[in-house]
């Protein structure tokens, strides 16, 4: 993966890439910053993707789409009922700013199998 094309390609958003651990997420943002764990990832348009993803998040905040998930701290009741929703609105988001810039390329999406669907509510369980 070529993280300085990465690095580059978030200057004009001015928002940060960095490299990090997680717990199976596979990224991650804070305040104006992206953390992707590499270790999660296998080729480079699941890379790609998943800063996409996480670039999508911030569009949202900024535009205040789903406001409550995105600038506050939601609840857990909040995010077992809507929290999967936004996330595949948010993979809508990504997949169609991907295309714009990546035409031959095909968007892989965040909550697209029953594996990430799982891994999701259960990190709602471990978080909230």
């Amino acid at each position: 993966m070529n993280l300085k094309h990465m690095k580059q390609f978030l200057e004009p958003f001015g928002i940060s890439l960095k490299t990090t651990s997680t717990d199976g997420s596979g990224a991650y943002i804070d305040e104006r910053e992206i953390y992707l764990d590499l270790s999660e990832m296998s080729s480079d348009e699941e890379a790609w993707s998943m800063l996409f993803h996480e670039l999508a998040h911030f569009y949202c905040a900024e535009n205040s789409l789903y406001s409550h998930y995105h600038n506050q701290d939601p609840d857990k009741s909040y995010m077992l009922r809507y929290g999967l929703k936004i996330e595949k609105y948010v993979d809508g988001v990504a997949g169609r700013l991907f295309g714009s810039y990546f035409p031959d390329i095909e968007y892989i999406p965040a909550y697209d199998t029953q594996e990430d669907i799982d891994w999701f509510y259960h990190w709602i369980e471990r978080e909230y």
